[in-house]
């Protein structure tokens, strides 16, 4: 069965040391690479394959083609279609028919298109808790657990108000010192219309 016109290649046998460089400007030859891929296992080092994604289907075709079989660094490689990668699923452009996607990526294609509508300054206010009981923590010179107080036992609640009061004596902090350097972070933060 003839695979369908994909802009991305899988390409196999590779050499261990061959670099996601090297490998790009081998096929660079045959068109515009957008990407070059190499997968690495737990120990950093190449598993010996890699995907290569070319601005055009036409130059992947002929890529495949004309490299699928030959050596490249005293390996024969082999070069086949690719299925479109799962961190950049063919979503987000006109005409998808939705219906045939799955679950999750119905999901992560609303999470882009709301991200495209919404402004990256909503969470400029935005603290992280274990940033709050780590500053808390080092300012008073107290354990985390201390500032908790988590040796009382976490079901009277106590441990939320504190960690909600420590977060907006910081939130508070942060704001004095960025409105002596001349950011308003009012602006910032309502820009998004999110803000926290």
């Amino acid at each position: 069965a003839a695979a369908t016109p994909s802009d991305r290649l899988f390409v196999r046998n590779l050499p261990f040391s061959a670099t996601e460089d090297e490998i790009r400007a081998h096929f660079e030859s045959h068109g515009a690479v957008s990407e070059c891929h190499v997968p690495l296992d737990d120990g950093a080092r190449s598993k010996g394959y890699a995907f290569v994604r070319f601005a055009k289907s036409d130059d992947a075709r002929r890529a495949m083609e004309n490299s699928d079989g030959t050596d490249f660094q005293g390996r024969l490689m082999h070069v086949l279609p690719g299925r479109p990668s799962r961190d950049q699923p063919s979503l987000g452009g006109e005409g998808i028919d939705e219906s045939k996607l799955t679950y999750k990526q119905r999901m992560e294609l609303e999470r882009k298109r709301k991200a495209e509508g919404a402004s990256a300054g909503w969470s400029a206010g935005f603290i992280r808790d274990d940033a709050v009981v780590d500053n808390l923590s080092d300012r008073l010179g107290l354990t985390k657990s201390d500032v908790l107080d988590v040796k009382g036992g976490l079901s009277s609640g106590d441990a939320a108000v504190r960690l909600a009061l420590g977060e907006t004596h910081v939130r508070e902090e942060n704001r004095e010192y960025f409105k002596g350097h001349g950011v308003d972070m009012d602006a910032l933060i309502s820009s998004g219309g999110k803000g926290r």
